[in-house]
């Protein structure tokens, strides 16, 4: 690791806790290690979308975890300090818009990084998604092997 929350010549992700996040994560590392903490999302065939909540460079975070079978497909990562809307009661687009920007400042002092970047372990950017209404930071992973 490179000493930052996000390692970008590996894609690996460094929770303030010790946890990993990263191209070789298998579904069953994450359930085994996670599993408790996780709330289940999407569940379509072999897709499977998990989220937990975790500390990453000293912010709270939203970390939604996305396998096909056992292989980690995507990794979103969504600041949720106080103040951000949990349901579309109180939700807007300039809110989404400011927790991007938020993101971008996040990546650029803590990781170092001005995305979008990409590696040979796949690419990472921040956006606001207009179709979902979220602003998140997006890491897709291209096709690698579970570790052991």
């Amino acid at each position: 690791m490179s000493g930052r929350p996000i390692d970008p010549q590996t894609g690996t992700v460094l929770t303030d806790s010790g946890g990993e996040f990263g191209p070789r994560l298998s579904r069953a590392q994450f359930l085994a290690r996670d599993g408790a903490d996780a709330s289940p999302g999407v569940a379509n065939g072999a897709f499977s979308t998990w989220t937990v909540r975790r500390s990453i460079g000293g912010e709270p975070f939203v970390v939604e975890a996305t396998f096909d079978g056992e292989a980690i497909l995507l990794l979103s990562l969504s600041l949720d300090p106080d103040g951000i809307p949990r349901g579309w009661h109180d939700w807007s687009e300039d809110r989404e818009e400011r927790r991007r920007v938020e993101h971008d400042r996040w990546l650029r002092e803590a990781c170092g990084i001005v995305p979008p970047i990409a590696g040979d372990w796949g690419r990472l950017e921040s956006v606001f998604d207009r179709r979902t209404g979220w602003s998140l930071v997006s890491m897709a992973f291209v096709s690698a092997q579970p570790a052991d």
